[in-house]
């Protein structure tokens, strides 16, 4: 398996955190993490994996039972048989041989060393130890020590040579000439402040009863200060001093001021751009000198980027320089990267809308973060999803009311087994925290389903479909949106639930989302692109009369199945308290349609006391988060067309940085995956 293979193995298995026992066993799981069923894709990629596995387990389970009570002689033999079943022997002198064709014959030479070096401490501890047996644990803290005084040694590079270090570790050996770097102060010397438990009086009281300590206080300045002087006076010939002074807060230090004093004379150079001609004296380093200085107008610097224009990286350096807005200019090669007639997931708009950019990176590049398979909210919601479809399902909406808690749980429960098995394998291969992650998740959603049955106790809206398909083929057909250049755009999706009411010879049709997290809704985020999801599936599955569910939009609702940590006044309050906590937590917000007489929101909760919808009966009269037909007509007009421009923009490859900037989603930047290749024209 070549280098490149291994490396994306490698990170497949660092998907689910394999450790342990489980390198034992050949892997069943999919690299992708939790994909359900495994793929044709999948199975090759697992038997790749498995090769891996299997070419680093034979030695080591060989190793393993060759060291079970052995002495110090066997152990060393089985080691050495380990390091020449894994042909390190032969990857050590491809290595030196690689080295020293690049010219690096010193560290092609220190390889061979290392080898010898390992095999003497083999021999060492073979020879030396007592022939009885020996815990691999005490073998190897000997190895360890060993090690530890072993030196490979170099042979000079020659009688001319540069070394390079800090002042308090240099070995100066009277230098034709030497460098000081940021002689700046409280930098060198550098300026040292006690710190710790003890305060530098109480360290002196300890001094003077014999009670030796570290050096502290004054001491480590006057070190510091000694440090300087030997490194000023060691030079024969030459002595080069530099500092910064770009600031007030960039004053010389100690040294600058001591030479200038001791000659007036002499004269400060300050480093001029224009003179950069010997810091050219590879094309990496002028093209760094020039990048850094980009703006410069000095002659040298207009003739280094006339010199790398052509060069591929230099537009990269202009665009950034020149704070230019990215896009791709041919739209040709746009409409070919996001296609002409465009199918995308209603989330995938949002995301555009949060920073097109972005959008590129992800779907345009198919650039993906590395994830491991762990309970994050994108696993925990689709948890609660899988959980309350099946369970709706088989109850149904009408019998749910009917079930207690303890029917609930059971329920619950066994869903939650199910889904173990279903999309995770055997429970008991993953780790203990995994699982309890997992369990835990079971109190919360029976709390959600005991919700759902009160909620449908008080409503005539019967929930009729789960994770309904919207696509160009799916069960909803979704509409087509018309773009400029003859393309178009469609809409694919799965719809949480859907809700039905009969009534008065209409179908009236409100669809529902489940949110693990505790995202608020906002009427106003339309304006900015986002929290078009949920109106873009009802106004899909109430236009398709191809459907069962078509009919009037009565409503988007967002049910938060999460909890959140409660507070209590006092002991005997505590019950009312949580009561009207959760009330609070787990009422559903969103848009209801209302109409003369408010039958609607009615219907979905009887008393309208705001318990369950957005909507409660005061004396002034009905209030809440209440919409007309026309309304809820005007916003999808206004959401269609978001989506048009949406489409229009990608196919003429307006991709720039532009992240929302909005009430609460004004760290789109902070947190984005794809933060170390974008830049944002805020920070520049």
């Amino acid at each position: 398996m070549c280098p490149t293979a291994r490396i994306c193995t490698v990170q497949k298995i660092n998907t689910w955190g394999i450790n342990g026992a489980a390198w034992k066993r050949p892997f069943d799981k999919s690299p992708k993490g939790f994909s359900g069923a495994l793929s044709d894709s999948d199975r090759v990629q697992l038997e790749r994996i498995n090769a891996l596995r299997q070419s680093l387990m034979e030695p080591l389970l060989a190793f393993q039972k060759k060291v079970h009570g052995a002495t110090p002689r066997q152990i060393s033999t089985a080691l050495f048989e380990a390091i020449k079943a894994y042909h390190a022997d032969k990857h050590l002198q491809q290595l030196a041989a690689g080295l020293a064709q690049d010219g690096a014959s010193a560290l092609a030479e220190e390889q061979g060393r290392t080898w010898d070096v390992l095999m003497r401490i083999l021999d060492q501890l073979a020879t030396v130890l007592p022939e009885k047996p020996m815990a691999l644990k005490d073998y190897c803290a000997l190895y360890a020590l060993v090690t530890h005084t072993e030196d490979l040694g170099e042979i000079p590079m020659g009688l001319d040579n540069v070394q390079v270090g800090q002042a308090d570790r240099m070995r100066f050996n009277n230098p034709r000439a030497l460098f000081i770097l940021g002689a700046n102060e409280g930098e060198f010397p550098q300026t040292v402040t006690s710190g710790g438990l003890l305060s530098d009086n109480e360290r002196k009281q300890l001094a003077a009863h014999d009670f030796k300590l570290y050096s502290f206080g004054e001491i480590l300045n006057l070190q510091e200060r000694y440090f300087a002087y030997k490194a000023v006076s060691a030079p024969r010939e030459r002595l080069f001093v530099t500092y910064t002074a770009t600031g007030r807060a960039d004053a010389p230090s100690a040294i600058v001021t001591g030479i200038q004093a001791l000659f007036p004379n002499l004269h400060v150079e300050k480093w001029n751009p224009a003179n950069g001609l010997d810091l050219v004296d590879t094309p990496q380093n002028a093209f760094e000198l020039m990048s850094g200085l980009y703006d410069s107008t000095d002659p040298f610097f207009v003739a280094l980027r006339a010199y790398f224009s052509d060069e591929p990286q230099y537009a990269a350096v202009q665009a950034l320089a020149e704070n230019r807005t990215p896009m791709i200019k041919d739209t040709a090669t746009a409409r070919k990267l996001f296609g002409k007639d465009m199918v995308l997931s209603a989330s995938r708009i949002e995301d555009y809308y949060n920073c097109p950019y972005r959008y590129f990176c992800k779907f345009g590049l198919g650039a993906q973060p590395r994830q491991k398979a762990e309970i994050n909210p994108m696993e925990r919601g689709t948890l609660i999803h899988y959980v309350l479809e099946k369970l709706l399902s088989e109850v149904g909406t009408k019998q749910l009311p009917d079930y207690d808690r303890k029917q609930i749980t059971a329920l619950v429960d066994g869903y939650i087994e199910q889904y173990f098995k279903e999309e995770m394998g055997d429970p008991s291969d993953m780790p203990s925290r995994f699982r309890y992650n997992f369990r835990r998740l079971s109190k919360m959603l029976v709390d959600v389903v005991c919700r759902l049955a009160g909620e449908f106790a008080e409503s005539d809206f019967e929930a009729k479909a789960f994770e309904l398909p919207i696509d160009v083929d799916g069960a909803v057909h979704s509409k087509v949106i018309p773009l400029k250049d003859g393309g178009s755009l469609r809409i694919r999706g799965s719809v949480d639930r859907v809700d039905v009411l009969e009534q008065d010879g209409q179908q009236f049709v409100r669809v529902v989302d489940y949110k693990s997290g505790a995202k608020a809704f906002r009427l106003a985020d339309i304006v900015n692109g986002l929290n078009l999801q949920m109106f873009l599936y009802l106004f899909n599955v109430c236009a398709d009369g191809s459907n069962p569910y078509a009919g009037v939009p009565a409503g988007v609702l967002y049910m938060h199945a999460a909890r959140s940590v409660m507070t209590v006044e006092t002991k005997s309050s505590a019950e009312k308290d949580i009561a009207g906590q959760e009330d609070k937590a787990f009422g559903m917000n969103g848009i209801v349609i209302t109409n003369p007489d408010c039958d609607i929101p009615a219907a979905m909760e009887h008393d309208l006391a705001g318990k369950y919808i957005p909507v409660r009966l005061k004396k002034s009269g009905v209030g809440g988060s209440l919409a007309s037909l026309e309304q809820l007509g005007l916003l999808q007009r206004k959401i269609e067309a978001l989506v048009a421009d949406m489409g229009n923009a990608l196919q003429n490859g307006q991709i720039g940085q532009r992240p929302v900037q909005a009430k609460d989603h004004d760290k789109t930047c902070e947190y984005c995956d794809f933060a170390s290749v974008e830049r944002n024209p805020a920070y520049l």
